[in-house]
């Protein structure tokens, strides 16, 4: 998507497309459209002086947006986007799963470009679209190769044809509603999706009682499965069909107690706008397991962390609380460690601080802040070798990392 905001500049945008506003059998959404808040309002009249609405749709971007939009707002196609298959055996398809999420939603859409071809509207996602937000795939991976053409001939003609056919369906859909048997068919429909609800409770209880079952299956065999629930249901890898998601791929490269937890934070957007003595405290949180406070005297202190650090790890600990929620559901026991108490000391190092300014009065056992440090090191120094990571998370691990390995702590074993 493209679009130019109030002060004409210029946005383009990733996101997957979902489908089209009216799909969705929901009455919550399809009235943005039909009252008169907050798209409608937009009639057209054609040749033949019949009215008719801009067609909306629905899309989910790589920062966890909701986009409707018009034809107006596309700037390029692509071939790539969510595979069209279940995420789990029997569930249903990705695009059905985020339009379930999408109608959670408060609906708070946001008019951020207009025209007369129809409005663009935003609104944030919730936790629940982080994680598919985060397969998005980033612009400069996106190849020409995958591009549909939208301009062509048959692009043209399957529009005329579209605008002719919605006109017999509107006119359609009058004589229907005004029968008598659309009211049985009203009565049919709910029947319809009552038995639909029935089903769920059974399909439910059937997956209880398979839970109870593999309980006793061999402890390393169930264990294994129980991670690979976590992993699909993170949008990391799909099992059944053996696809690895972006995530997954990230995940796959990292070294690390949990890959998972460490592929999501280095694949979030908050990271980009940090400095990289910032970045460099953000990885120190995430590797600071076994390092402890040990003040030697009552004036032994601890650098604090600046207030974009803490801000960015009070966000993460957002999406930690998540992922650890999916976890203790397939009762697997990973840690995902984030913890500002050091943060501040590694934040100092990579600012500059010399050994004997960062050590004055320290809490910390020297052993214990040269092995954080250096942690923190191995961290940034994977960042650059990781797939699907964006190129200026890239260069600022790189930088961080080369002022962090000086004397004494480059002397040290990596």
């Amino acid at each position: 998507l493209q679009y130019k905001d109030k002060d004409s500049v210029q946005h383009t945008i990733p996101a997957v497309f979902i489908g089209s506003l009216s799909s969705f059998a929901d009455q919550k959404i399809v009235s943005l459209v039909e009252n008169d808040s907050p798209v409608a309002g937009k009639q057209k009249v054609d040749n033949e002086g019949q009215q008719y609405y801009p067609s909306y749709y629905v899309a989910l971007s790589s920062d966890n947006s909701w986009y409707l939009f018009t034809e107006k707002w596309i700037k390029a196609v692509y071939k790539t986007g969510l595979p069209a298959v279940p995420s789990a055996e029997g569930g249903p398809l990705p695009r059905e799963t985020l339009k379930q999420l999408l109608l959670r939603e408060d609906m708070m859409w946001d008019k951020i470009a207009k025209s007369e071809y129809g409005s663009l509207l935003c609104m944030d996602g919730s936790l629940d679209t982080w994680s598919w937000s985060l397969n998005v795939p980033v612009l400069n991976s996106l190849s020409e190769d995958d591009e549909v053409e939208r301009f062509s001939q048959e692009h043209q003609d399957a529009v005329e044809c579209h605008k002719q056919q919605r006109k017999k369906v509107s006119q359609l859909k009058k004589t229907i509603r005004s029968t008598k048997g659309f009211k049985e068919f009203q009565k049919i429909i709910d029947m319809r999706n009552f038995t639909k609800e029935k089903i769920e409770r059974l399909e439910a209880r059937s997956r209880r009682l398979t839970r109870r079952i593999r309980q006793i299956e061999p402890t390393g065999w169930k264990e294994f499965l129980q991670i690979s629930k976590v992993i699909q249901e993170a949008r990391a890898l799909d099992i059944n069909t053996q696809v690895i998601y972006p995530l997954g791929e990230t995940a796959a490269a990292i070294r690390g107690e949990n890959e998972l937890w460490l592929a999501m934070v280095l694949r979030n957007k908050v990271l980009l706008d940090l400095k990289p003595s910032q970045l460099a405290a953000i990885c120190g949180s995430l590797v600071s397991e076994g390092i402890k406070l040990r003040p030697w005297k009552n004036s032994s202190y601890v650098y604090e962390p600046s207030s974009v650090v803490t801000g960015v790890i009070n966000y993460l600990e957002e999406q930690r609380n998540s992922l650890v929620d999916l976890q203790e559901k397939h009762s697997v026991k990973i840690p995902c460690e984030i913890d500002a108490q050091f943060a501040g000391m590694v934040e100092a190092w990579a600012s500059g601080l010399t050994w004997r300014e960062i050590m004055m009065d320290s809490a910390m056992d020297d052993g214990d802040l040269a092995r954080l440090l250096r942690r923190t090191i191995d961290l940034l120094a994977q960042i650059p070798k990781l797939p699907d990571i964006d190129p200026v998370l890239q260069k600022n691990a790189q930088i961080a990392c080369n002022i962090m390995d000086r004397v004494p702590i480059s002397e040290l074993a990596g």
